[in-house]
């Protein structure tokens, strides 16, 4: 053994490491496949039988597959099933009113929330998205000076007001 240990260099502990785990790793091995080695080849195989006739019964000749009906299986519960059904269909009833109800009132904020640039006051502007105390102020100085808006495209010639913010207010302003 000393002469192995001189030719690979290893110190005694390490190659009692080794040897440990070594043996470790061929139990392991031998655990593990014992059950296969004991039971021979065979054993694992499952039997696809059952499943087949399973198919065969749903389908027709053609070989395409038919709707399960549930109560062949024996444990169907119509009225529970009934009950299942109309829940489903209340709830997409209800569901269908909800979002008419969101379109009929978002038609309705835009219709009714545009604000007349020429006859707003302070707070009606300060209430457009990105448009603060001083920025409604220049638009009030900027309607005085002109006589009133023309068209909204006006607004770009206030400052503060660029081209993004713009985008952002057209949708909530009118000139009448």
């Amino acid at each position: 053994m000393n002469r192995f240990l001189n030719c690979v260099s290893f110190t005694k502990k390490e190659i009692r490491v080794i040897i440990f785990l070594v043996s470790v790793f061929i139990a392991g091995f031998i655990i593990k496949n014992f059950n296969f080695l004991l039971n021979g080849f065979n054993k694992g195989v499952y039997d696809y039988s059952a499943s087949d006739n399973k198919f065969l019964k749903l389908s027709d000749e053609t070989g395409k597959v038919r709707v399960y009906n549930a109560s062949d299986s024996g444990n169907f519960d119509r009225s529970s099933a009934r009950k299942f059904v109309f829940d489903l269909l209340s709830a997409e009833d209800s569901v269908r009113k909800t979002a008419e109800s969101l379109k009929v009132s978002v038609t309705n904020i835009i219709d009714y929330e545009k604000i007349n640039l020429n006859t707003a006051s302070k707070d009606e502007l300060t209430e457009l998205p990105g448009v603060g105390e001083s920025t409604a102020e220049k638009i009030l100085i900027y309607r005085n000076e002109k006589n009133g808006f023309k068209k909204t495209e006006e607004l770009l010639n206030i400052k503060g007001i660029g081209r993004k913010k713009y985008e952002k207010l057209k949708g909530f302003i009118k000139i009448e």
